[in-house]
């Protein structure tokens, strides 16, 4: 709960002020389990400092069922905006990982994932 929250707090700092992309990227990249979520936040703020590679590695490599979450969360919010591999590569994923599918919470948003089209 605490550390959704903090995501919460993450994502309206990043509506009020702006980060660059690449740092976003990078503290995902190598931060700790924590950070990584932190950066989702922010990500989810401003879904310009969120690409595909990242997001797929929340979601197909995460450090933590949390981060798992949230990488879902970001996919859904930055669907629009990535490449049909990407799309492709994130249904793969959810196909293939009995973590998603055995965890309610995680399990409802790869259900709409899987529902939005590829193309």
């Amino acid at each position: 709960h605490l550390q959704d929250l903090l995501v919460h707090r993450a994502a309206a700092l990043a509506h009020q002020e702006k980060f660059e992309a690449t740092e976003v990227r990078t503290l995902f990249a190598n931060g700790s389990p924590e950070l990584r979520v932190l950066a989702i936040g922010l990500m989810k703020g401003d879904p310009s400092l969120a690409d595909g590679a990242t997001i797929l590695a929340a979601i197909a490599d995460p450090r933590s069922p949390n981060e798992q979450y949230q990488g879902l969360e970001l996919a859904k919010v930055c669907w629009p905006h990535l490449s049909r591999s990407y799309r492709s590569a994130i249904h793969s994923v959810i196909a293939d990982s009995s973590g998603i599918r055995t965890s309610h919470d995680r399990a409802g948003i790869a259900a709409e994932l899987r529902a939005m089209p590829l193309s």
